[in-house]
């Protein structure tokens, strides 16, 4: 048995990945709180937020997709870690718009955030 150093918590071996600098071979913090530290300093880095704000805006978007409220690989990071829905943002200003999934995301990225060019796609769709 181990205490992870950030959350407290004693838990198995295998509750923490190897590290080969640590005297016992073990990381000092959890796989769990590894992972939200890695995620949590991703998001801070790309997009100036850090998990709580990611979950704020998750939640209130009802947990899915702000476009097609997917919910199959949302998660809510300071309880799971399971893949994530992407932050989008402006590319211009920085400013994030909301969360989406990975098909919105590129869907709207593919059409490269023209407005234009989506209602084309919009109007084209309504033909059929």
């Amino acid at each position: 048995m181990k205490k992870c150093t950030k959350c407290k918590i004693e838990k198995t071996e295998t509750g923490f990945y190897k590290f080969s600098y640590a005297s016992d071979g073990l990381h000092s913090w959890c796989k769990l709180c590894l992972i939200i530290g890695i995620k949590d300093a991703y998001l801070r880095r790309l997009y100036g937020i850090d998990l709580k704000k990611y979950e704020e805006i998750l939640i209130s978007q009802d947990g899915g997709c702000a476009i097609c409220n997917k919910k199959e690989d949302t998660f809510l990071p300071l309880h799971n870690h399971r893949k994530s829905l992407a932050v989008d943002h402006n590319k211009l200003t920085g400013k994030i718009r909301g969360i989406l999934c990975e098909n919105c995301n590129r869907g709207i990225g593919l059409l490269n955030h023209d407005i234009k060019l989506l209602e084309k796609a919009i109007e084209y769709l309504n033909q059929f």
